[in-house]
């Protein structure tokens, strides 16, 4: 991850008061397919910090099978052709997650990589509308396919070069507040709320990182919630993002 100093330091002299966050509730069970075995090496660029090996909180245990009903055999994910020419990667560092974190996060991540390239992913963001128009709320004046291969060429704010990557860097914390995620303009950081993340879908937590990282690419949204907040570019392609994760 090539980090464009100057930029930072000069982004770092203004003082930012909006905050981008994701808001909302945990969403229902969704059935869990199994990837394919070899999805696992297409994370090669996923690294974490030193709690890679650290035991899981007991606080942190969601798991509510009924250990008297039996577990019935996962199914195979479905996995949507690939776009022509879609190649994002993602270049991702993961901090104080706990083991069973990690192995949550990085199934999400595998899963999101699988649907950004896909060609449904393509489809649904040309196709996004808003008041019976091709286009998405607070779009930087770009056309959905503008959108697109804004999203497929991977370049940052803060790292302009165009490297078809998603550059992460998430860091998982606590707090009580209705809030999924969150971060800021002139940092690289990604917070995500494990209130959430815990109980959440890989399609959501898909959905929420990606609705993050596109504040990355410049994209914004209403702080407050109104009726047109759902159509803007970060929770559009949350959307479309959660839904193809969950339908796989």
């Amino acid at each position: 991850m090539k980090v464009n100093k100057k930029l930072i330091q000069s982004l770092g002299v203004v003082t930012f008061l909006t905050l981008a966050s994701c808001n909302g509730v945990p969403v229902a069970d969704v059935e869990n397919c199994v990837m394919p075995q070899e999805s696992i090496l297409e994370l090669k660029n996923v690294t974490s910090d030193n709690l890679l090996n650290a035991k899981a909180d007991p606080s942190d245990n969601t798991d509510n099978t009924d250990s008297n009903q039996p577990e019935l055999p996962p199914r195979d994910c479905v996995i949507p052709p690939k776009a022509v020419g879609a190649d994002l990667e993602i270049n991702a560092k993961l901090m104080k997650f706990d083991e069973t974190q990690e192995a949550k996060m990085r199934e999400a991540l595998i899963r999101l990589k699988r649907i950004v390239n896909s060609e449904l992913f393509k489809e649904r963001v040309l196709a996004h509308t808003y008041n019976g128009e091709q286009r998405f709320v607070d779009n930087d004046g770009l056309t959905n396919e503008e959108i697109y291969y804004k999203i497929m060429e991977g370049a940052e704010t803060l790292l302009p070069d165009v490297d078809r990557e998603m550059d992460l860097d998430i860091e998982l914390y606590y707090s009580s507040r209705n809030v999924v995620g969150y971060t800021y303009p002139n940092v690289l950081q990604i917070w995500v709320n494990k209130k959430y993340f815990n109980t959440n879908s890989y399609g959501a937590v898909a959905a929420n990182v990606i609705h993050e990282w596109t504040h990355k690419l410049g994209f914004g949204h209403a702080y407050n919630r109104t009726s047109s907040r759902p159509y803007s570019v970060p929770y559009g392609v949350g959307t479309i993002m959660k839904e193809l994760v969950n339908d796989m």
